[in-house]
């Protein structure tokens, strides 16, 4: 928009991997052999003022074909657009929709301890359903040499981020000890077992050690989410007890973990913790401010809770707004681009199943001191 003083984009669509169909359900082909969706962009770059206009074209390949051999770039199909920060849509957006949604909390700010699922690069070798054949596995591939282990495996060629050495160090260096084995969410409702023992590029590719470390141990609940949706609509949330790989919730999407408590780590500075020195709850300051302050609750505690929350319960919300059908619908388009925003409640009733408290009921509770 700083090059060009006005832009006209007319999508042809055909995007067979997000299996677009035209408005009306009927077949929408792409233009060409590929299967990424593609578009004509037309750039002028005469005058300083900025102009951004958009038009669809769905529909069959030859009806494409012939709509374009009979218009030309000042067809009057174009709308206007008005692109701003941060993404700069070239598409049509709700506006009104928008202003609403980013008034939200995006959730790696309410939950700032937060990252990438962990990453496998031999599955075979490092998940089982059975944890006691998984340790005999893990025990018996760090005791060969590596190429024996390689053969016996099937473990393939070596990887830039994967070597069977390596891995047999990792493993090697953490005991073994069967305490490293710990479940794993693998896929949705697929609980497995993995050896965790948080290194990089040694037994995994990629452990995610600052965020997966506080779900090994101790009880702890966690959020997976995924920043953006290729395929379909948004409906990738799950909660996991344990660690998770990077595709958990979704195959195509890489997933993320927020955890909601964060346990002792030996590099953690001392301060964050409190009282017991056991953990703390992963919830932002101004997150936990804005939920109290839109609730006409009071901040209490060394954590700064809204008075009479529990994170739990503040989590199990969060969960559960994720899950309606009205939220999704409603911010549909702007659910496709990153992570999701939570809008804030009014009502201090988080809990599932307590419709009947009221904001009298809050402050009583707040004035016990609960």
């Amino acid at each position: 928009m700083r090059t060009f003083s006005r832009l006209r984009v007319l999508n042809l669509h055909g995007n067979a991997n997000k299996k677009e169909k035209a408005p009306d359900g009927s077949e929408d082909r792409n233009v060409f052999d590929i299967r990424q969706g593609v578009a004509i962009c037309l750039g002028v770059r005469i005058g300083a003022t900025a102009i951004v206009e958009y038009a669809d074209l769905w529909g069959s390949r030859e009806y494409k074909y012939a709509w374009l051999g009979e218009h030309d770039a000042n067809d009057n199909a174009f709308t206007l657009l008005n692109p701003d920060s941060p993404f700069y849509f070239l598409e049509p957006q709700n506006i009104d929709f928008r202003l609403e949604y980013d008034s939200g909390w995006k959730v790696t700010d309410i939950f700032p301890i937060n990252g990438v699922g962990v990453v496998m690069a031999r599955d075979s070798m490092t998940v089982d359903f059975d944890a006691d054949a998984l340790w005999k596995r893990v025990r018996d591939f760090a005791s060969l040499d590596p190429e024996e282990a390689r053969i016996k495996y099937g473990l393939g060629k070596d990887a830039r981020d994967w070597r069977v050495a390596t891995a047999q160090a990792d493993v090697q260096a953490s005991g073994p000890s069967k305490k490293k084995i710990c479940p794993i969410l693998y896929r949705p409702f697929d609980s497995r077992f993995t050896y965790y023992t948080g290194n990089s590029r040694g037994f995994y590719t990629s452990p995610c050690r600052k965020v997966m470390s506080n779900m090994v141990g101790e009880p702890n609940v966690g959020l997976a989410v995924s920043r953006s949706v290729e395929i379909g609509q948004f409906n990738h949330v799950f909660c996991t007890t344990g660690i998770i790989g990077h595709h958990s919730v979704s195959l195509k999407e890489v997933n993320y973990l927020c955890p909601l408590w964060l346990l002792v780590a030996d590099d953690e500075p001392k301060s964050l913790l409190k009282g017991d020195g056991e953990r703390r709850p992963n919830l932002a300051p101004p997150f936990l401010r804005s939920l109290a302050s839109a609730l006409s609750l009071e901040t209490v505690g060394a954590y700064g809770l809204p008075a009479g929350l529990a994170p739990e319960e503040i989590f199990n919300y969060v969960y559960a707004l994720l899950h309606s059908p009205v939220y999704r619908s409603r911010y549909a388009e702007f659910l496709k681009i990153d992570f999701p925003r939570v809008p804030l409640t009014g009502s201090p009733c988080l809990r599932r199943g307590c419709g009947a408290m009221s904001t009298a009921d809050a402050r009583r509770r707040q004035s016990a001191g609960k």
